[in-house]
């Protein structure tokens, strides 16, 4: 779940982009990082990954999984649904502009700490 990605507050917007998370399509590999937003406040910041680089600040995951960061940091995510303000759907629309913008994505690279996937993942369902 990651949300914010209409907005451009909290480094959410860079040299080129107005608001950064116009970048996302389907198909968009993003990385996890672990952040400090404020003294005492961390989240799991969502960037846009081009060529191996990791670009622009397009998002975050959900408070929620911020417990868990040792697993989400550094982990590769490719976006598998988009929500838009003109959605078909009205739940769809609803959680577009509830969360400021918001995709959903699949993991398809584990976190720095996790030398495997389902190892990692089965300790996260476990907490």
């Amino acid at each position: 779940d990651i949300v914010g990605t209409n907005t451009n507050t909290l480094g959410r917007t860079c040299e080129i982009h107005s608001t950064c998370g116009v970048v996302i399509r389907l198909d968009t590999v993003l990385r996890l990082r672990s952040i400090e937003i404020r003294p005492g406040e961390n989240a799991i910041a969502v960037y846009w990954v081009t060529d191996g680089i990791d670009r622009c600040r397009v998002g975050f995951l959900r408070r929620h999984y911020v417990p868990n960061t040792e697993y989400y940091d550094g982990a590769l995510v490719q976006v598998v649904e988009i929500y838009s303000p003109d959605d078909e759907s009205t739940i769809g629309r609803k959680t577009f502009h509830r969360n400021m913008g918001y995709c959903v994505g699949a993991i398809i690279a584990p976190g720095l700490k996790c030398s495997r996937k389902r190892e990692c993942f089965e300790s996260v369902n476990e907490k």
